[in-house]
């Protein structure tokens, strides 16, 4: 779409995660794009289990064409001097997208980053695979579970990743960042759990051998209980029955960026559930009123 036809305050947004059984290692990054200011933002976490480093910086420079998201390959990319961010993902319309993110950023030895500029010099180089042709919404989001494998590089430090992970992508106006919402996202070799709630509703689906299931309904302790209890239900037309997912989320990464003049927390966890462990992400976004 050319950047005379884009609506008012369109946005794409792309993120990769993995986080290894163990809890130690977590890589996460996320490039939010603005073709119509030709501005993007990108976000970094990465730990190794002995120390930790991120970024936040919203001044990168990129294309002010929209991403061609339809179409079977799409790219998303940003730059700022020496700094690159690339996103590319084949089989798109497939059963099984393939993805590859390639990075040269700054960061910082820090869990909760300022904006701008780092310092320590991080090369990423991961490959992704999904475990299915993932979740799409109505609002532009599409999610999906998989594997993650390659390498990042931090001053001169290589850290393996073939670990469980996910890819996101979301499209379409957002004037601000968002409004409230706590988002869970969390998987294992058979099943995979994602719950966005709001407050007029909640979004998601679970995965349980490759069949997805819309979610129907889903609660969780808030952010001060350790750890914190939930329930997703969801409907299973074979038996014609709700069926739950339930258990307990623990925090084993901690972070946070600057959004908006305020700082979004996020966690990474390890969750024991009546469908066996699994792992993901668990953030909180309260916006002020």
């Amino acid at each position: 779409m050319a950047h005379a036809e884009l609506p008012d305050h369109y946005a794409e947004s792309t993120m990769l995660f993995a986080l290894s059984a163990d809890g130690e290692q977590e890589v996460s990054l996320r490039l939010a794009r603005f073709p119509l200011t030709g501005k993007a933002t990108v976000w970094l976490h990465i730990a190794d289990g002995e120390a930790a480093w991120a970024m936040a910086h919203e001044q990168f420079e990129s294309s002010n064409q929209a991403t061609p998201v339809n179409e079977d390959v799409a790219e998303f990319g940003a730059g700022l001097g020496t700094q690159t961010v690339k996103f590319v993902s084949q089989k798109r319309n497939g059963e099984q997208m393939l993805g590859h993110l390639s990075a040269e950023l700054l960061a910082v030895a820090s869990r909760h980053p300022e904006l701008g500029e780092g310092v320590v010099p991080v090369s990423v180089d991961l490959m992704y695979r999904s475990s299915s042709a993932g979740y799409r919404s109505a609002t532009g989001r599409w999610e999906m579970t998989g594997s993650v494998s390659g390498t990042v590089t931090v001053q001169g430090k290589t850290i393996v990743f073939d670990d469980p992970g996910k890819w996101h992508e979301q499209i379409g106006p957002r004037a601000r960042f968002a409004p409230a919402f706590t988002y869970f996202n969390v998987q294992n070799e058979s099943v995979a759990l994602l719950a966005i709630a709001f407050a007029q509703g909640v979004s998601g689906y679970a995965m349980l051998n490759g069949e997805i299931y819309e979610l129907q309904s889903f609660e969780i302790q808030g952010p001060d209980a350790t750890p914190r209890k939930f329930e997703a239900q969801f409907y299973d037309a074979r038996t014609d029955e709700l069926q739950r997912i339930e258990g307990r989320a623990r925090a084993v990464q901690q972070w946070s960026v600057p959004i908006e003049g305020q700082r979004r927390p996020g966690t990474a966890v390890i969750v024991e559930t009546n469908l066996g462990e699994m792992f993901g992400s668990l953030n909180d976004w309260q916006p002020d009123k």
